[in-house]
């Protein structure tokens, strides 16, 4: 699964919660180890290349 920019000001966002979820493919999904990366744009150049990220995860 990828995501480019869902979120807030171009971050991206996957949400698997609700009936009628953003990403269907985050719903339900099985217990397990899950990798992620996060990358700048290839668009993003010198300092617009770097910065902080959050994660936010939430098991239900």
């Amino acid at each position: 699964m990828a995501d480019d920019d869902d979120g807030r000001g171009f971050c991206s966002m996957i949400d698997g919660t609700g009936s009628t979820p953003l990403d269907a493919a985050a719903h339900n999904i099985a217990a397990g180890t899950y990798f992620l990366r996060v990358q700048s744009s290839s668009l993003a150049t010198g300092a617009a290349a770097q910065f902080d990220y959050k994660l936010v995860v939430t098991i239900r």
